[in-house]
């Protein structure tokens, strides 16, 4: 069998022929935590959300994206000639105590990768194990062809026709307060 590379760790690592064609979203849960509950948990999130933009703002943008990635941080961010220079108080953050728990890829509308963990590299293994046993997990996955992934691939247009306009808007709000073009990381 041969070894699988690392898979990329973000959009910009993928062949340019292939980054116009990934199609990603985020659904949130429609169970979100209501005025009251936010307003209790104020203080502990403003102190948290301090303490990361100052370090995400100290570090600058790595590996993982930094703010970049973050786009819900840009309006606690205080900006100066274009640049992030560190925190400033902003409104309370939405939160969503619950997920969805659907995980799958659709190659091409051909190919489905079903499975029930999360899809990211610190649960990347391969046939040699050579990441520490508490950086993996066990589970399973499987790639679907033919009929079953088709059905997959309409289940995800569903799903995000569905969300699209709602994930628009939590993202307008996420970065609408800091205007676009004055808060663009790039």
């Amino acid at each position: 069998m041969a070894q699988l590379p690392a898979p990329p760790r973000n959009r910009r690592q993928l062949a340019e022929r292939n980054r116009e064609r990934l199609q990603l979203i985020v659904i949130q849960h429609e169970g979100e935590i209501g005025w009251c509950w936010r307003q209790l948990l104020r203080p502990l999130l403003r102190k948290r959300i301090r303490k990361l933009v100052e370090k995400l703002v100290r570090r600058g943008n790595n590996d993982d994206g930094g703010l970049d990635a973050r786009p819900g941080l840009w309006r606690h961010l205080a900006w100066e000639e274009g640049k992030p220079t560190g925190w400033k108080p902003g409104p309370p953050p939405r939160l969503w105590p619950a997920t969805y728990h659907q995980k799958f890829a659709i190659v091409d509308g051909q190919k489905a990768i079903i499975g029930g963990l999360d899809l990211d590299e610190r649960r990347w293994d391969d046939r040699r194990h050579r990441q520490r046993a508490n950086q993996t997990w066990h589970d399973i996955s499987a790639l679907i062809e033919g009929s079953a992934a088709e059905d997959a691939a309409r289940h995800f247009g569903r799903l995000w026709n569905r969300e699209l306009p709602r994930y628009r808007q939590i993202v307008a709000e996420w970065t609408g307060p800091c205007g676009r073009e004055r808060c663009s990381i790039r």
